[in-house]
């Protein structure tokens, strides 16, 4: 089957993916698709893959998930993880949270939840959630992240009395 088909806007099209989504359900969610979507006496007569896939959502995703995404999402740290392991980590909360949240504020929690001298680091180099794109900002810090892993493994093979753990080179 093309994706041009399961993308497709047409009835016939929609009828193609619920079938395709029925056909991947199992236990009670097959069940429930059964009785709410193909049954002939269902309560709502004209089922999209969108309309199907929130009402599995909201019949079977306890409110305390997304609840626990949102804290996840507000509390996210890079901690001992790359700039990419954040940036995973704040996708994956966003996209399990109710509502996506905005730019900026998907910008901002990456600023924030960046290790200290990264966080330093980018905003010493004029880049802020304001006014760039989180590519913009990703990029800048995985830069500075390359450059600290490059300075701390010069540092492992010279003498360490005059070098410091982060550069200030680095930082401003």
């Amino acid at each position: 089957m093309s994706v041009n088909l399961l993308l497709g806007s047409s009835d016939t099209d929609t009828l193609v993916q619920l079938r395709c989504l029925g056909a991947c359900l199992k236990g009670a969610a097959l069940e429930w698709y059964s009785q709410e979507v193909e049954h002939y006496a269902r309560s709502m007569r004209r089922w999209t893959l969108k309309s199907t896939l929130v009402g599995l959502q909201g019949q079977f995703l306890h409110t305390l998930t997304y609840k626990h995404m949102s804290i996840q999402f507000d509390t996210a740290q890079q901690g001992s993880g790359t700039v990419q392991d954040l940036l995973n980590k704040l996708t994956r909360a966003t996209a399990q949270m109710v509502q996506y949240p905005d730019r900026y504020t998907l910008k901002r929690m990456f600023v924030v939840a960046l290790q200290e001298p990264l966080h330093h680091a980018v905003l010493m180099q004029g880049l802020t959630p304001e006014f760039n794109s989180l590519a913009e900002l990703a990029n800048a810090a995985r830069q500075i992240e390359e450059a600290m892993c490059y300075y701390i493994g010069l540092s492992m093979s010279q003498p360490t009395d005059h070098l410091d753990l982060y550069p200030q080179v680095l930082l401003i």
